[in-house]
């Protein structure tokens, strides 16, 4: 099953077949969604430098080549889009499953208070398994919930749908905050959106 993203391109952009002259780092770039691939309205968002606060976890499978991109709009507000390339394929199963490890040392941190700041708290993780009966083969998904307070305001909950993926010595992850008023419709988006970043993962 495909889900149609309304507004975008007709037709997905080709799966990257690796040329002897590629470096791992860009057949990973190439691989990387395009505005192309969404709908009218979106920009690319330069990408969040890492400041060294994110909680630490284990060490990931060797990467050969990295890329990312950050994508924005005023409606949905912000998609994260990442691709690893490995030597081998098991490598790349291997990330997909470090990656979903990563989450819960997240929640973990969260637990721990390791993100409170002056006036924010964040609290109660909790993750959702994600059916994706009917989509293409090689996606995982969950949802992570947590809540976060500022100052005397009621918490708010926070919702992050990840997606990952691996095809051949390949892997993706995505990631989105979901809306509360369109949650199922922002599910929907995302699950698109994995399926034609599968298909640009590259082929023999």
């Amino acid at each position: 099953m495909s889900l149609a993203l309304a507004g975008c391109s007709s037709g997905s952009q080709p799966a990257v077949t690796p040329t002897p002259t590629q470096s791992p780092s860009e057949i990973a770039t190439a691989s990387l969604l395009t505005l192309d691939d969404f709908p009218d309205g979106w920009k690319k968002r330069t990408l969040r430098q890492a400041d060294g606060t994110d909680p630490a976890c284990d060490d990931p499978p060797a990467v050969a080549g990295r890329a990312e991109a950050d994508f924005e709009s005023e409606v949905r507000k912000s998609v994260s889009h990442s691709v690893v390339v490995f030597q081998n394929e098991a490598s790349a199963q291997a990330y997909s499953e470090w990656a979903k490890q990563g989450h819960r040392c997240f929640a973990q941190a969260i637990e721990e208070g390791k993100l409170d700041t002056n006036g924010t708290t964040f609290s109660d993780p909790d993750f959702e398994p994600v059916d994706l009966t009917g989509v293409a083969d090689g996606l995982t998904a969950e949802v992570l919930r947590y809540d976060m307070r500022s100052g005397i305001a009621p918490a708010s909950s926070v919702v992050t749908l990840y997606i990952e993926g691996h095809r051949r010595a390949s892997s993706f992850s995505l990631a989105m905050f979901l809306s509360p008023a369109r949650q199922a419709e922002d599910r929907n988006f995302l699950i698109a959106l994995a399926e034609r970043a599968l298909e640009r993962l590259g082929t023999d």
